[in-house]
């Protein structure tokens, strides 16, 4: 996740995350092997992370996971730091439900200061596997579509013999790499303008979605509507050069 926020570019090595420039605080919260520990409760360590982070200062805090059990110490949290000037870009999460009907937390919290992501992938559609979306998706929940497919990560994949052989970097398909592009992109609008604050940034990326009005081509279901990052990013830089111009 770290990589695809703030990898360093232009210097032969690796990837390239989106904003070059960014300090980064990686905090582990959940074990490696999770998926091996039948009935490990992640609430206790996510919560402990995200208070963690709010002492510190986080401006922008990206929170590629989530739950469909509503947690109020998240809640509680996010709102304060909402106060704060803090924005959490929270991930829609993986599964192609529909996230108004079946909320994920934190990304469908109400609060201001969040800031929710689906995955998409090429031609704009959202992620799938064949004909099965595996994207979660809501259009009055989900706020960006954000590319999540063959994304470049920094966690190096080894070919061959244990000396590096081979060494590559993986491409990976989730919502929550999709949710890491966007939170390199928040830190680039906040870059632009260091004064913006978390509603703000939210507010702008509301702005754009109704201004661009995007629904997927050729699809009249109501669900898949989003304001997509991938095809019109260049269009939605001189958006926001515009709309700092006017402030």
């Amino acid at each position: 996740m770290a990589g695809a926020i703030g990898a360093v570019g232009n210097n032969g090595r690796g990837v390239t995350g989106v904003c070059w420039q960014v300090s980064l605080m990686c905090l582990k919260a959940i074990p490696e092997d999770i998926s091996g520990r039948s009935g490990y409760d992640t609430e206790p360590p996510l919560t402990r992370a995200l208070a963690y982070a709010l002492k510190m200062g986080a401006q922008i805090v990206n929170c590629s996971w989530g739950k469909f059990h509503y947690t109020k110490g998240y809640y509680d949290l996010m709102k304060e730091g909402a106060g704060c000037g803090v924005s959490y870009v929270a991930a829609a999460g993986n599964g192609g439900t529909n996230v108004d009907r079946h909320p994920m937390y934190p990304a469908c919290f109400k609060l201001p200061n969040v800031l929710s992501i689906m995955a998409s992938q090429k031609e704009d559609d959202p992620l799938a596997l064949g004909r099965e979306v595996v994207t979660n998706f809501g259009p009055r929940t989900i706020l960006v579509a954000s590319p999540g497919a063959r994304i470049l990560t920094t966690a190096p994949l080894l070919l061959g013999d244990r000396a590096g052989f081979g060494r590559a970097y993986p491409k990976t398909f989730s919502c929550s790499i999709a949710t890491a592009v966007a939170t390199g992109i928040a830190a680039l609008v906040k870059s632009a303008n260091p004064a913006l604050g978390a509603e703000e940034i939210i507010r702008i990326s509301n702005m754009l979605k109704q201004l661009l009005n995007y629904s997927r081509p050729g699809n009249k279901k109501d669900e898949f509507v989003y304001f997509s990052l991938e095809p019109i990013i260049s269009d939605t830089i001189e958006l926001f050069k515009y709309y700092f111009k006017r402030q």
